[in-house]
């Protein structure tokens, strides 16, 4: 996983790791949470190595991969450990980024998140909704 994401662009790496994060995560039927959760090491071991200028083109892309995490709803063993996976991610994405960068990314998941009076109706349809 360290040499796949410390040896490929980030520019590169990040579009093809949502994509395979996107098979992996399909809600037809086919769900692969342990590769998804490798997926996710990389693109975490991907933001920690690269710098901030590097980082800023696909931002949008690493947080289209955090959605389709915290979307995810699977049984009691692989739900936890997807979230756990994607909360390293995000929290390294935190840290690299500057103030700046972070307003919006923040805004789009509130957006994402939703209204939290609706999260105590249970109207969201996820769990990983209401904790985001």
């Amino acid at each position: 996983e360290t040499a796949l994401a410390t040896k490929v662009q980030v520019r590169q790496l990040i579009p093809a790791l949502g994509q395979a994060l996107a098979k992996n995560l399909r809600p037809d039927g086919y769900e692969s949470w342990e590769e998804a959760c490798s997926i996710m090491n990389v693109m975490t071991i991907a933001v920690e190595s690269s710098q901030r200028s590097v980082l800023s083109p696909v931002i949008g892309k690493i947080f289209n991969g955090l959605v389709m995490a915290y979307g995810y709803e699977g049984d009691g063993e692989s739900t936890p450990r997807m979230l756990q996976s994607a909360n390293k991610c995000l929290l390294s994405l935190v840290m690299k980024l500057s103030e700046s960068q972070l307003r919006p990314l923040y805004a789009r998941l509130r957006e994402w998140r939703g209204n939290i009076e609706d999260a105590k109706e249970g109207s969201l349809s996820s769990s990983a909704r209401r904790y985001a």
